[in-house]
């Protein structure tokens, strides 16, 4: 299991870190990973399994990849 976070620290180490995180942000993030066919729960959790190729994890870097680059396109057209 893995997470997305955006956060203002650079570290979420305990509960009252991770209540810093700016589920808004999150939320327009998600967008960006569809479009380049990944999903992840609402919250920000991936899912990796033994069904999982690696393909499918080199695939999914690079949609990462290219969603984080156009999701910091879009919050600078937000600034």
């Amino acid at each position: 299991l893995f997470n997305t976070t955006f956060s203002p620290l650079t570290e979420i180490v305990d509960h009252p870190s991770a209540l810093q995180s700016d589920a808004a942000a999150l939320r327009r993030f998600i967008p960006h990973l569809l479009r380049r066919g990944v999903r992840i729960a609402g919250r920000g959790n991936w899912m990796l399994s033994a069904a999982h190729t690696i393909d499918d994890a080199d695939r999914t870097v690079e949609a990462f990849a290219g969603a984080l680059e156009a999701f910091r396109e879009e919050e600078g057209k937000r600034a």
